[in-house]
């Protein structure tokens, strides 16, 4: 990885928006720097996350679809990512083989270096979980020759991360990878403006959530906001990567 100047990036988003809540300064930070960023998202949270829209009195799945949809481009391009939805069911997000062998074509087409995705545990929503546990199945399956027969195997294995649910307390999060999001929470703060149907509940919270994990770095003085994220893949090299240190 360190001779990477450029990685790419891939963001595995169970819903709608989650990508922007959840790392969306990360993601400006790579793209910022040159880097592709493209984000999947499973599903556009039209059943389980997007009540403020039903209390609207919008009625038609299909409008909601449509709103969810234009919201999470707006995000996307505000992010200076790309963005492709795979249109599944939420609550509950339940998966099979052929969303498995589906979203490890994608990764082998997008073949990144880094994976962002949901953590493992999310008390207050099972489809995280879900996603969580397809992410897994789908790196294993783009990583293995003839697990998907007729696809490409990755060119390299990917370093897996999970960011930060909403209640980090009750899901036992304990992020081992800090990003500092300084330079770029005015970008972040942009793609949750972008989010109107979760914005007014959302964004307050998210930029206390990236204060206080700021606050807990030693290493970068002054930084203002950062990500929390929990590795899944350890680090593999010759020296132990310094605190602080690129």
């Amino acid at each position: 990885m360190t001779n990477i100047k450029k990685p790419r990036l891939m963001i595995i988003s169970g819903h709608a928006a989650d990508f922007v809540w959840r790392c969306g300064g990360t993601i400006a930070n790579y793209t910022q720097n040159g880097s592709q960023a493209h984000i999947v998202c499973l599903t556009l949270g039209q059943r389980g996350e997007s009540e403020a829209l039903w209390k609207k009195g919008i009625t038609s799945e299909d409008e909601i679809i449509r709103v969810r949809s234009d919201e999470s481009v707006e995000a996307a391009n505000r992010l200076g990512a790309t963005v492709e939805f795979c249109g599944y069911q939420d609550h509950p997000f339940l998966y099979d083989r052929t969303m498995i062998e589906q979203l490890a074509r994608i990764m082998c087409k997008v073949q990144p270096h880094i994976i962002l995705t949901h953590h493992d545990t999310d008390v207050n929503n099972p489809d995280h979980e879900s996603v969580y546990q397809l992410t897994r199945w789908a790196v294993r399956a783009a990583s293995v020759k003839g697990a998907v027969p007729d696809q490409p195997a990755l060119e390299f294995a990917p370093n897996l991360l999970a960011f930060e649910p909403d209640q980090s307390s009750l899901d036992g999060f304990l992020p081992d990878t800090y990003i500092d999001i300084s330079d770029t929470a005015d970008i972040k703060r942009s793609a949750m403006e972008a989010v109107g149907s979760q914005a007014d509940e959302m964004i307050g919270r998210y930029m206390d959530r990236a204060a206080f994990r700021a606050s807990l770095m030693r290493n970068v003085p002054g930084a203002k906001y950062a990500e929390g994220f929990v590795r899944l893949h350890p680090f593999e090299g010759q020296l132990i990567p310094l605190c602080g240190l690129n």
